[in-house]
C-alpha cells in the first residue's frame, strides 16, 4: 500500500501548485522551446541540418525570436563586394566577413571569439548589395555593408581603382581594392566583436591589381583567397534553402565565401570566370551574387559589379 500513498501523496502537491500558482506543474522550470522566424530558406521557422536549425538571408530582412527565452549563435555575415576598376584599373575587394565558425581554419585575426546571443523579438537583418560597375558614382561603387542588428556588422568590399587618378583612387572597404598604384586596406569592423579584422588587403599590378580576399591578400594580379566556413557549405544550405548552380559551385562543399576580384588579364582564372557563371543579369566577371566576391577588373568597356552578401544564422535545434 505504500506505493498507493506515495501518488496520493504526489497528487495532492500537484493539485496544492496548481491552485497556488496557476501554473502546470509539470511544465514548472521547462518553459517553451525555442522559436524563431525569419529567412529565405524554404521554411520561414528555418531548417534543419544534424543538431542546427538555420536560417539564410539573401536578402534584407528580419529574423524574430518569438519564444524560448534568449540563444546563443554560430553565423556568417558576409557584406557585398567590391565593384571592379575600368581602363586597366584594379579589381574589386572582397565583402568583410564576420564569422564564429568553429571549423573556420582562421586567417590570423579573422575568427570571432566573441558570444553572440539573440533575445527575444526582432533583429533587423541587412544583406549589403554589390559596389557598382564604373557608370555608378566611384563612392556606391564600394559593396554595402551587411548586418545583424548592431550586433554584428561586416563592411562593404572596396572598389578597384582606374588607371592611376588622383582624383578616383582605389579605396579601402571590408577587404581593399586592387589599384594600379596604392592599393586599398581592410578597414577594421564596427561591431564590438573581437577581433575586429574582417578581410585583406588589394595588390598593385600594371594593368590592374587584384582585390583582396577573405581569406588573404591579393598578389599582383591575382585576387585574395577565399574564407574557409564549413558549417555554412553548399551541401548544407542548398537542400534548405534552393540556391544558383554559380553559387553551389563557388561555395562548394567546404564552404568558401568571398573572393577577392582578379586584375586584367589574369582574370580568366578568377573565381568569377565565365566558367562559375552565369551571374543573374550580369556580365561575367562579375562577383558571384551572395557569395561577397569583389568583382574582377577590365581594360575596355563596361566593368563588373561585385557580388551580393549573404547572412546565414544557425543555433542548436
Amino acid at each position: 500500500m505504500a506505493p498507493l500513498r506515495s501518488l496520493g501523496n504526489a497528487l495532492s502537491s500537484f493539485r496544492d501548485f496548481y491552485a497556488s500558482t496557476g501554473t502546470d506543474a509539470s511544465s514548472a522550470g521547462g518553459g517553451s522551446s525555442f522559436s524563431a522566424s525569419g529567412g529565405n530558406q524554404t521554411s520561414a521557422t528555418g531548417f534543419t541540418n544534424g543538431s542546427y536549425t538555420y536560417h539564410v538571408f539573401t536578402s534584407s530582412g528580419a529574423l524574430t525570436v518569438s519564444g524560448g527565452g534568449s540563444k546563443e549563435i554560430e553565423f556568417l555575415v558576409v557584406a557585398g563586394g567590391g565593384g571592379g576598376g575600368y581602363g586597366n584599373g584594379g579589381a574589386g575587394g572582397a565583402g568583410g566577413v564576420r564569422t564564429n565558425d568553429p571549423g573556420t581554419p582562421s586567417p590570423p585575426g579573422m575568427k570571432i571569439t566573441s558570444t553572440v546571443t539573440l533575445n527575444p523579438g526582432p533583429h533587423t537583418i541587412t544583406v549589403g548589395d554589390g559596389g557598382g560597375s564604373h557608370d555608378a558614382p566611384y563612392a556606391n561603387r564600394v559593396g554595402g555593408n551587411s548586418s545583424i542588428g548592431s550586433l554584428v556588422v561586416a563592411s562593404g568590399g572596396g572598389a578597384g581603382g582606374p588607371m592611376p587618378d588622383s582624383d578616383n583612387p582605389n579605396m579601402d572597404g571590408g577587404s581593399g581594392g586592387g589599384q594600379q598604384g596604392p592599393v586599398g586596406s581592410s578597414v577594421a569592423s564596427p561591431d564590438p566583436l573581437s577581433p575586429n579584422k574582417q578581410g585583406h588587403s588589394g595588390a598593385t599590378r600594371d594593368g590592374g591589381g587584384g582585390g583582396g580576399g577573405g581569406g588573404g591578400d591579393a598578389s599582383s594580379g591575382v585576387g585574395g583567397a577565399k574564407i574557409i566556413c564549413p558549417a555554412f557549405s553548399s551541401p548544407i544550405i542548398h537542400p534548405g534553402c534552393p540556391m544558383p548552380t554559380g553559387w553551389q559551385t563557388y561555395v562548394g562543399p567546404t564552404g568558401t565565401y568571398a573572393g577577392g576580384g582578379y586584375g586584367y588579364p589574369t582574370r580568366d582564372g578568377s573565381y568569377n570566370a565565365p566558367n562559375i557563371s552565369p551571374n543573374t543579369g550580369l556580365d561575367d566577371y562579375a562577383g558571384i551574387v551572395n557569395t561577397g566576391g569583389g568583382a574582377d577588373s577590365n581594360n575596355e568597356g563596361p566593368t563588373r559589379k561585385g557580388g551580393k552578401g549573404i547572412v546565414i544564422i544557425r543555433y542548436l535545434t
